[in-house]
Order: C-alpha cells, then structure tokens, then sequence
C-alpha cells in the first residue's frame, strides 16, 4: 500500500511531492523515466516502481516494491539536502524529528509548481 504524499528525488538534489500516484504519473516526463533520473518513495520511506507503460494516456506507471524494506533513511537524507539547498537552517532537533514530522517541515518550505518543489 503507497502512503501519499510520493517523493520523487530527482539526481540527488531536487525533490518533487505530489498528493497521488496519478498526479505523480501526470506531471512524469517519458525520457526522465526511460533514462530513471529518479528515486521514489512513499510516505513512509518504502521505494516505488517507476517503469514506463503502453497504457495509453500514461508514460508510466508507479507500484509499490514488492517485500521491500522502508528506505526511511535514504529519504531522511534526502529531506534534509533538499532544505539545506533551499537555504532552511538545519537543527539537530531538525535532523532528529521523526520522518513524517520531516516530510511536513520539508512540504511548508517547498514551493509550488507542478506539486511542490524543494529547493
């Protein structure tokens, strides 16, 4: 089961946050998933599937990863980098709050585009 809000991590320094698996899909470019530019991850950490699809209307299609274990401190980090670039003064309180506290924190400092951006 995903648990929204999806994070796309985009090269190690640009995070997207969408609301669902569709809005994700809808804003994914074909090339960015045939080259797998990206990392994805639910709420919780646990890393999705990001595979193109002949579904028509869809370039891909994003499914949870089967038995695999939560990726909770990979996405962690990658919180934190993103509100480090963005200029966010990271505390030790900050690096120590717990992942979805983190994940909020990083969506109020996000700003709007296609879903929210960081940074």
């Amino acid at each position: 089961m995903i648990v929204p809000p999806i994070v796309l991590e985009d090269r190690d320094v640009y995070l997207q946050f969408y609301d669902s698996v569709s809005e994700a899909i809808a804003n994914l470019d074909l090339d960015d998933v045939l080259d797998r530019e990206f990392l994805a991850y639910d709420s919780r950490g646990y890393p999705l599937s990001v595979e193109p699809t002949t579904e028509p209307g869809w370039v891909a299609k994003i499914e949870a990863i089967e038995a695999a274990p939560s990726h909770e401190d990979r996405l962690r980090a990658a919180l934190l980098r993103a509100l480090r670039l963005k200029g966010v003064p990271i505390t030790i309180a900050t690096e120590n709050l717990p992942l979805a506290q983190l994940l909020e924190h990083a969506l109020e400092h996000a700003r709007h585009k296609h879903g929210y951006d960081l940074p």
